[in-house]
């Protein structure tokens, strides 16, 4: 049920007919989820499946699409949202929007996205066995037995999705491509190194283990052959589609159009600022130049994950002695290789947040070295390393860990609230806090010198662009390589790297754009609370105050936090 809290009333009695069937609904939710994807159920905490991996059928993705129906029909018989209190209100609306998107995005597509999508087959149940590895939750042999009982059901996963996916764009099939080649690493070097200090474990594991390679070659052969030839180049999402994202996923009001617009005045004041920056440097170059001098100065290939952890332990006490925002007890930011079914995707680092439902709030905070998958070239592997300059390490820690998504996911993870908080995920806020973080770091002084101040203006730089190639190549504006010049050209991305971006890009619209749109929004939020409690604003308590909404739609959060600001008393059901 939904947890009580300063914004909900708390205990049974204070909780309406409406509030308790709005909780049951969410609770009805959760379930089906875990049941119909078990391997969601092992990033969330709930590890009472982890045996197993889901249904991947044309007939069960078709009934879980028929519950969805159902369920949201349900949900508009059997809840009336002007009975509930504001608090839950809130719940209602994240719920029917979680719903009602899901449906209106499969109906409004020529093809299912089990239908055009090699990845579904591939990224979840592959990750989900990787994530059973990385985390202490259970006892080794407990997850080590219960990977042979996944490992065993992939190779039914890939029958299943060859018989399904029908004409997916050519660029997903390539690197679903890459993405399998990868998952070999996984099965033939990563596991039997976790498996070899058990001997009962590791001979079931040795004796599967030509099954899981012959099933991963089956699925690339399948890709290579049969799928290629068949795939099209209609990646593009659509202007209607790309929209209505914005406006149900996002609970934004603008459109593609007025993002375009953003993205340009953003991406032209960061360029003024940068040039400014840049001529105090050194007034004979510009400021790609001088971008381009400090990605030589990065560590060694072998000295890569020991610069970014002496770095997260750096961000993490300066967060802590300044005290920008409460650190919560016991969360840690684990920093470990990207592994490499998602290599091709992540050219930098990323982050995977702390089960929702578990006990522990430890964050993995992945960085993708110079590896042996996918195979690069010399001049290949130096453009890698100018990725990970030391400037760049400080500004991509901050991002991540302190006081970036770490902290930010931490907070989501143990805010009051209910379940439906925890599942409602707005990458707005998510990605937005990020980079408003790379901001606020240089206001509170912790970049070590100039020329990581001018890393960090130039990734606003490449965010900005981010909104702009967002909108663009979904609505057509921009083809492919168009955007990968652009990132070139404008953001100063490495080649490989700017490819590796748009890849990305073509599968999530709209999460591009999160980065600048939500820095503004936090912004926007913050200088009303400056100008209204004026000595009295406190910065640890505004993002304190922020974070404890979770990563809901910064519009839901800054309309709730104004109300709380002009002393609007909370509704009570």
């Amino acid at each position: 049920m939904i947890a009580g809290s300063e914004r909900a009333p708390t205990g049974p009695a204070a909780q309406s007919e409406e509030g308790r069937k709005l909780a049951g609904l969410v609770d009805e939710v959760l379930e089906h989820m875990l049941e119909v994807r078990p391997e969601m159920g092992t990033f969330l905490g709930h590890h009472q499946r982890d045996h197993l991996l889901g249904a991947y059928t044309a007939d069960s993705f078709r009934a879980h699409e028929s519950w969805i129906r159902k369920m949201l029909g349900r949900v508009d018989k059997e809840i009336d949202r002007s009975r509930l209190a504001s608090a839950y209100q809130i719940d209602y609306d994240l719920l029917r929007s979680r719903l009602e998107t899901e449906l209106w995005l499969e109906d409004n597509a020529e093809q299912k996205e089990w239908e055009r999508d090699p990845a579904v087959y591939l990224l979840m149940p592959t990750a989900a066995i990787h994530a059973m590895t990385l985390r202490d939750y259970a006892p080794v042999e407990e997850r080590l037995a219960n990977i042979l009982k996944r490992a065993e059901q992939l190779s039914r996963v890939l029958r299943e999705g060859a018989t399904n996916l029908r004409r997916p764009p050519k660029l997903w099939t390539e690197m679903a491509i890459e993405s399998a080649q990868g998952s070999l690493s996984l099965f033939e070097d990563y596991l039997p190194q976790l498996f070899a200090p058990l001997p009962d474990l590791a001979v079931q594991y040795d004796s599967l283990k030509p099954a899981l390679s012959q099933a991963l070659g089956d699925f690339v052969a399948f890709l290579q052959t049969e799928l290629l030839p068949r795939s099209d180049d209609t990646w593009v999402e659509g202007a209607e589609r790309f929209n209505y994202r914005l406006r149900h996923e996002h609970f934004m009001d603008e459109d593609a159009e007025a993002l375009i617009a953003y993205g340009n005045e953003l991406l032209a004041a960061s360029e003024a600022e940068i040039s400014k920056l840049a001529k105090t440097l050194d007034p004979e170059r510009a400021w790609q130049e001088i971008i381009e001098q400090a990605k030589r100065h990065h560590p060694p290939e072998d000295s890569i994950m020991e610069a970014y952890r002496e770095e997260v332990e750096r961000a993490r006490t300066f967060v802590h002695e300044r005290d920008l925002v409460t650190l919560p007890p016991g969360e840690r930011a684990r920093v470990v290789e990207t592994p490499p079914q998602i290599r091709t995707t992540i050219p930098y680092a990323a982050y995977d947040m702390p089960p929702l439902f578990g006990e522990a709030d430890e964050g993995i905070f992945y960085v993708t070295t110079v590896g042996e998958f996918p195979p690069l070239t010399p001049e290949q592997k130096e453009e890698k390393l100018r990725g990970h300059s030391y400037a760049a390490i400080e500004v991509t820690t901050v991002h991540e860990t302190y006081p970036g998504h770490h902290v930010q996911l931490v907070h989501m993870k143990n805010a009051p609230g209910g379940v439906m908080r925890k599942l409602a995920f707005s990458t707005v806020l998510v990605e937005g806090w990020a980079l408003y973080c790379e901001e606020l770091m240089h206001e509170a002084g912790y970049y070590s010198d100039e020329r990581v101040r001018l890393m960090q203006l130039k990734d606003l730089v490449w965010r900005a662009c981010r909104v702009i190639v967002d909108a663009s190549i979904h609505t057509g504006r921009m083809s492919f390589d168009e955007a990968v010049d652009f990132l070139i050209q404008r953001a100063a991305l490495e080649r490989t790297n700017a490819i590796a971006e748009l890849k990305r890009y073509t599968q999530s619209p709209t999460q591009p754009m999160s980065y600048a749109v939500g820095r503004r929004a936090i912004f926007d939020l913050r200088e009303q609370y400056r100008s209204k409690l004026g000595k009295r604003f406190d910065l640890k308590a505004f993002h304190d105050s922020l974070l404890s909404y979770g990563s809901i739609a910064p519009s839901i959060i800054a309309r709730e936090m104004i109300r709380e600001l002009h002393g609007e008393p909370a509704r009570r059901e």
